[in-house]
């Protein structure tokens, strides 16, 4: 119905359920159209509780513990380097160090030298 509010607690409902979408990992799109159907809102309503879930998601982040996410990622990244060096990949494994480089500020990246023909 055009117009029509819903309650506090529908609304609880809805934001809980797009915040659990984005966990999930599900494409943005999909999750605005999902609601969409779902609860028979506009796309710009339903495009108000996205950004709502994000600008939550963004403040869990900012107060989260930093040190605790960075040994995550490395973590992350250190096992990616191993997978690489099992397979014998060099490009994943330059990948890998480079990912590595950029979360602890090694100073390993390099400029790509240009070629001699390219000089």
């Amino acid at each position: 119905m055009a117009g029509h509010r819903c309650s506090k607690l529908v609304a609880l409902e809805r934001h809980s359920w797009v915040i659990e979408q984005l966990a999930a990992g599900r494409p943005r799109p999909q999750i605005v159209r999902d609601l969409r159907e779902r609860e028979g809102i506009s796309q710009p309503q339903a495009l108000k509780y996205l950004q709502r879930a994000d600008a939550e998601r963004c403040e869990v982040y900012a107060t989260a513990d930093r040190a605790g996410l960075l040994s995550q990622c490395l973590a992350a990244a250190e096992k990616a380097l191993e997978l690489a060096q099992a397979r014998g990949n060099p490009n994943e494994i330059v990948g890998a160090v480079r990912l590595l480089d950029q979360l602890l500020a090694l100073g390993a990246s390099h400029e790509r030298r240009n070629r001699p023909w390219e000089r």
